[in-house]
């Protein structure tokens, strides 16, 4: 069994001012169609395999009331709970001329993965036995199959960040204020892009882990062994 978590969104910024004077008045601040570099780093997720917990204390790991898909799992005796993490930050080119501000994305840096995975056995069932080690098979696929579609989404999420990105026309401050307002304006914007991508992860996520927790496949596995 699978729970996702979505942690907070955050949007960090560095105001990277590097100040220059335009050539001429009229192309102040030109929509230049270069492209904004993308860096995405993805985050696997290291796996914390925890055996000190009866399989009553799992909800613990859930950060809301646990759903039918959760009851089921504790069948199994076990859980796997995957916190989903985001983050965007970037910085901006600023030229300066007089009292005005052209400003610019100049990078963005995406992070997406797991800040943690987390795999529950019931600690009823000791190491060495069939039951441990049916139950920790099961949840390893769960860990392989959310691995799995972050892979997938990785060249997705990247792709509309960059799309965003290029869609976002420079724009001219008259305030340094307003200048370093204008870049967290423009990192809302490519994240309000990547959110419904963030929505179908989450979707095919669900998908994926659902078509192993079914009752008929907790019935065969509670077959491979006796002492449940």
């Amino acid at each position: 069994m699978k729970k996702i978590l979505l942690s907070l969104v955050l949007i960090s910024f560095t105001f990277a001012a590097g100040y220059a004077k335009a050539d001429r008045h009229d192309d102040f601040c030109p929509n230049t169609p270069s492209p904004v570099p993308v860096n995405l780093s993805v985050n696997y997720g290291e796996v914390e395999y925890l055996h000190d917990l009866k399989h009553s204390s799992f909800s613990r790991y859930l950060r809301r009331e646990m759903d039918m898909k959760a009851k089921l799992a504790q069948t199994v005796r076990g859980l796997t709970v995957a916190e989903a993490a985001f983050g965007l930050q970037g910085n901006a080119e600023v030229t300066k001329l007089g009292n005005r501000y052209c400003v610019r994305l100049a990078n963005i840096d995406v992070t997406f993965g797991y800040s943690r995975i987390v795999v529950l056995v019931d600690k009823k069932y000791k190491e060495k036995s069939c039951e441990y080690k049916v139950i920790k098979e099961h949840e390893d696929t769960h860990v392989y199959l959310n691995r799995q579609v972050l892979t997938e989404f990785a060249p997705r999420i990247k792709q509309t960040a960059q799309e965003a990105a290029a869609s976002i026309p420079p724009r001219v401050e008259y305030t340094k204020v307003r200048a370093e307002k204008a870049l967290s304006e423009m990192l809302a914007k490519v994240q309000e892009a990547i959110k419904p991508e963030m929505a179908e992860f989450r979707k095919l996520q669900d998908e994926r882990n659902q078509a192993i927790d079914t009752k008929e496949n907790y019935r065969a596995t509670t077959n491979m062994c006796e002492r449940w």
